[in-house]
């Protein structure tokens, strides 16, 4: 079964061999943003996957992307997976904190835990 990811922290992931699970993919790509995501929705749902994770935000948050665009694309997001993909069950995942460690190469990604903490009571 496919298990599709999007989100830029999964990119450097083996979780094929990690998962042990030869058919998953993983749809995470750097410096991505919700709307990015909107627009692969088409090969999802071709796909029919078994399950869905979603991790976006961080990057619509770096780029200042105002967060109702953000709120407003993950639920749309879900809304056409949901209506094209009857099976697919979709984990929608808290965005995860930026810490020091991304000062350096992600420095517009750092001090976000406001905006993550908005989206996460908006999405609950």
């Amino acid at each position: 079964m496919t298990y599709p990811h999007f989100n830029r922290i999964t990119k450097f992931g083996d979780w094929q061999k990690l998962l042990d699970d030869p058919l998953l993919i993983n749809r995470g790509i750097a410096g991505d943003n919700s709307f990015g995501v909107m627009a692969r929705l088409k090969e999802i749902e071709v796909r029919q996957p078994r399950k869905l994770f979603i991790e976006i935000g961080i990057n619509d948050f770096a780029s200042n992307l105002p967060l109702g665009h953000t709120i407003k694309n993950i639920l749309s997001i879900v809304s056409r997976v949901q209506s094209k993909s009857l099976k697919t069950t979709i984990y929608v995942l808290n965005i995860l904190s930026t810490n020091d460690n991304v000062r350096i190469n992600y420095p517009i990604a750092i001090n976000k835990a406001k905006q993550i903490d908005f989206i996460s009571l908006h999405l609950a």
